[in-house]
């Protein structure tokens, strides 16, 4: 978001609402006070006309007067060099001859502003040319080239730090998004370039073309140990996204890829391990066979489609409603072609006046022919928090795994729809297989607690401390998680 902070958003708050006075306003001097008022913060702006005492309608004398409120007569955006005018009014989403109020022109406003589409956004209104009308004026800066500071998370490399990234957004003016991406983790490393293009009314509906060279490493136990294995990975990602409901949308997409993993492994962490240190080198000879299976270089092509459900409403721990995400990817390389299926459901409902609960089910397969470093692996923040992360499955990964979350969210510090510190009391369960129906009694259960710190640029930061309730592969009573953002 793009702005000069809280004192702004309130001056701007009150030019719109003393625009609205001015037109439902019956005294000839307040409407004087009022025009000084929204004259003085621009001084390129024109002259407002004078304002008819008249403005609002007559009170009628009957004990119940019929409802009035403002109209917007025009709308006007002015500073917009590239983008046009008509392509701001529709994502502003207000129309001439629609009703006007402070709340519905400063979230008109909010929406230009998270658009990418200007650098800056300011809005205020002027008497229209009858009472009761008004005249919207959107003031905007067209976006430029910036740097900008970011996290992100995937699944499998976890969250990693974006130091740098260098948008190029709308520069045609018609909404696209175009940034440079450098990426540092514990677990990845590389630069992605991005050209997304969504549409004006509905960002569900779009086309993304990304070009990406990673090293990824992949974390599994062996010997006692975390192993982490790096794979380079290159290639080219096409993705197209239509909405189907208010609620539901479609994402498919294609992918060209060179994945190329190296032919040894480094110690991460030695954890109970005797005859092994962090830092240590493993040799080809001494991983395990499953990973030795998976080392030749391949490309692949990948092809996937995706449903996804959201229905939820307000934020933080007043947050209320279901998300979810169903897909299914065929994989088609030299080194062997295999499926993918994944199920993540997540549902949340407020409790009480400041917590409120959050459950989270995820589910997932993939055929035998898959590698190692693109099969499941258990344990960790995402998971099942209380063991070390990709403690719980085999080195070479599961083809199948099942998991669940449920999570207890108070806010301690702050409004609960944005709280400043959150506390989180959790119980996970998971469970990983390969063949056949899985056995219940075989999966790992943990208990724990945790908190969620509100921090500028970031977003939220936090830890959860894990107890496992089932036995754990490690010698450790709990286990210590670092979090951004929520778990789910």
């Amino acid at each position: 978001m793009t702005g000069s902070g809280r004192s702004w958003r309130r001056r701007s708050s009150l030019r719109v609402l003393v625009g609205l006075l001015l037109a439902a306003g019956s005294g000839q001097a307040a409407t004087a006070g009022a025009e000084r008022l929204l004259a003085a913060p621009a001084g390129d702006r024109p002259a407002i006309p004078p304002v008819l005492a008249q403005s609002a309608p007559a009170r009628s004398s009957s004990p119940s007067p019929p409802a009035w409120q403002p109209i917007i007569e025009q709308i006007e955006v002015r500073g917009n060099t590239r983008t046009p005018a008509g392509d701001a009014i529709v994502v502003a989403e207000l129309r001439e001859g629609g009703p006007a109020s402070a709340h519905l022109i400063q979230a008109a406003a909010e929406r230009l502003r998270q658009s990418h589409l200007f650098q800056e956004v300011s809005v205020h209104t002027r008497p229209g040319s009858a009472p009761g009308h008004l005249i919207v004026v959107f003031d905007v800066s067209e976006s430029r080239p910036s740097l900008r500071l970011g996290v992100g998370y995937e699944d499998l490399s976890g969250w990693y730090l974006i130091p740098v990234q260098l948008n190029l957004d709308n520069l045609s003016g018609h909404g696209e998004h175009f940034d440079l991406s450098a990426r540092f983790g514990f677990r990845l490393q590389g630069l992605v370039l991005t050209h997304r293009r969504p549409s004006l009314t509905d960002p569900r509906c779009f086309w993304e073309l990304a070009l990406r060279a990673e090293s990824q490493n992949r974390i599994y136990f062996h010997r006692d140990a975390e192993i982490s294995h790096r794979v380079g990975a290159s290639g080219i990602d096409l993705a197209l996204g239509r909405p189907v409901t208010r609620h539901v949308a479609l994402t498919a997409w294609a992918s060209y890829e060179k994945l190329e993993p190296d032919s040894s492994a480094e110690v991460y962490q030695a954890q109970d391990a005797e005859d092994l240190e962090s830092g240590d080198n493993l040799p080809f000879a001494e991983l395990p066979p499953g990973v030795q299976a998976s080392l030749a270089a391949r490309t692949q092509g990948r092809f996937g489609l995706a449903l996804g459900l959201d229905t939820r409403e307000s934020t933080g721990v007043r947050r209320r409603g279901v998300w979810g995400h169903l897909m299914g990817e065929a994989i088609v390389g030299e080194a062997g072609d295999f499926q993918r299926a994944e199920w993540d459901l997540r549902a949340y409902a407020p409790l009480l006046e400041r917590a409120g609960i959050a459950v989270r089910t995820r589910l997932g397969a993939v055929s035998q022919a898959a590698p190692f470093f693109q099969r499941y692996y258990l344990g960790g923040l995402y998971t099942v928090r209380g063991f070390p992360n990709q403690s719980l499955s085999p080195a070479d990964g599961s083809l199948q795994f099942a998991v669940a979350s449920a999570e207890l969210r108070a806010a301690w510090i702050g409004p609960p729809d944005d709280p400043l510190l959150t506390g989180i009391v959790f119980l996970d369960y998971g469970l990983g297989w390969n063949h056949g129906r899985p056995d219940l009694a075989a999966g790992a259960a943990s208990v724990g607690y945790g908190f969620r710190l509100r921090v500028p640029w970031i977003g939220r930061f936090g830890l959860d401390i894990g107890r496992p309730v089932t036995p754990s592969p490690v010698d450790e009573a709990f286990h210590i998680n670092g979090s951004i953002g929520w778990s789910f």
